[in-house]
């Protein structure tokens, strides 16, 4: 399997420390044309303090170099014979732009907003619309106090019972804003909008929108690529944050795509469930009498639809019936406007990855339909995607969903 890892250097500072914010002023975003296990590439990269942002089936890489790096990286790429073009000129520049665009006064679903703004917001919802039904309540506390909401949605004349669930997560990783934005917008719909009665029919909804508020929080007052929750490490005390989704107690020792280095930013975690975050989630999956048909986490980037197993390349007994409801969704997504994602198992299609949400979901929560989602974009803007991607994002999405329940009411045979 081809490869793409784009990579970004951290902990680069050129204002004082103090300000605890993470200042990506002059950064180059480099597309090599080597995967990133070609050994001279490797022999350059590890010279360099830098984290995995993204694996994808193609034979490139991306590297942001900070600026006092540039001209040795550059020098080593030609001297090995591997050549790249210039993606970014000043990353810091992109993450302004966004920055100057979220909503800090007011929510607005085109806009991203902070998490104050998104926890007033949740905090709104109770009671029932024309359509459906909607209880916000608390499923867990992370480190720094705040509370891990999921939101429950049922259809307006019926009452909240044990019913098929589709349940929903977004932000598990801190850095992907595209994510909660989606499942915020997707809330809303399920409550407002007469073209989910199809949804609330067939389904009970339970979404969590910011899976992990700690780190959420931190991107955006101070580092805007952080991937994990804030939690500090008790080994190494320098060192914070766990990769929520390498902290799943399903094939979690085999380290594929995740780290045993509490500062890496694919920390596994001392322990499964050592997180509350995971904990939180793993809790709502097991919860007794719950019936779930279907467990989605949305992510970014690369325009995916993912099912299990990701921490193999082998595929489950019943793959069929995954990928056959991924590819209604995504060519109901590439119907829309024409934005392809690829369906297919995550850990042949993209990468390995032990320890993951979906894999538990699949394996110890026995929901059969699991599916990470990949948002956009391919790699243009990465996690830095500007808010007007925000609505198309989430409509092609929409689109998605749709087809996927259709399908999942036509493979289990559910009557309205």
């Amino acid at each position: 399997m081809i490869k793409i890892i784009r990579i970004v250097l951290l902990f680069y500072f050129v204002t004082n420390v103090s300000t605890k914010r993470v200042d990506y002023t002059n950064f180059e975003v480099l597309r090599i044309a080597a995967n990133a296990k070609n050994p001279e590439l490797k022999n350059i990269m590890a010279n360099y303090r830098s984290i995995t942002l993204r694996e994808s089936p193609e034979d490139i890489t991306e590297l942001a170099i900070p600026p006092d790096e540039l001209i040795v990286t550059k020098k080593k790429l030609k001297k090995a014979g591997i050549n790249y073009t210039l993606q970014t000129t000043n990353l810091q520049k992109s993450i302004d732009a966004e920055m100057a665009a979220v909503s800090a006064n007011v929510f607005q679903f085109n806009r991203y907003n902070t998490y104050d703004k998104i926890e007033e917001y949740l905090n709104s919802l109770d009671g029932c619309g024309s359509i459906a039904c909607s209880q916000t309540i608390t499923i867990g506390e992370t480190d720094e106090k705040r509370p891990i909401y999921m939101v429950k949605i049922w259809k307006n004349g019926m009452q909240l019972s044990n019913r098929s669930t589709i349940l929903v997560d977004g932000g598990i990783h801190a850095r992907e804003w595209i994510s909660p934005a989606v499942v915020l917008n997707f809330i809303n719909f399920l409550k407002t909008n007469t073209a989910a009665m199809n949804l609330v029919d067939e389904f009970q909804w339970f979404v969590i929108p910011v899976l992990n508020p700690d780190g959420y929080v931190y991107t955006h007052t101070t580092d805007r690529l952080w991937r994990k929750n804030r939690k500090q490490s008790q080994v190494n005390s320098n060192c914070f944050g766990t990769d929520l989704n390498r902290n799943f107690d399903y094939k979690w020792n085999p380290l594929q795509s995740a780290s045993s280095d509490p500062c890496s930013f694919v920390y596994r975690g001392p322990t499964p469930f050592s997180e509350k975050e995971s904990i939180a989630l793993r809790d709502a999956m097991l919860q007794q009498g719950q019936t779930y048909t279907s467990y989605i986490s949305f992510h970014s980037y690369g325009q995916y639809y993912l099912y299990p197993w990701l921490h193999s390349d082998q595929l489950t007994a019943d793959w069929i019936d995954l990928d056959d409801c991924a590819k209604a969704a995504t060519a109901a997504i590439f119907g829309y406007k024409r934005k392809r994602y690829e369906a297919g198992a995550g850990g042949s299609l993209l990468y390995q990855a032990s320890g993951t949400s979906a894999d538990y979901a699949k394996a110890i929560a026995n929901i059969k339909y699991a599916y990470t989602i990949e948002l956009r974009d391919k790699g243009r803007k990465g996690f830095v995607l500007s808010y007007r991607q925000i609505i198309p994002t989430w409509e092609e999405n929409r689109d998605g969903i749709i087809a996927l329940v259709d399908c999942l009411v036509q493979k289990n045979n559910l009557i309205k």
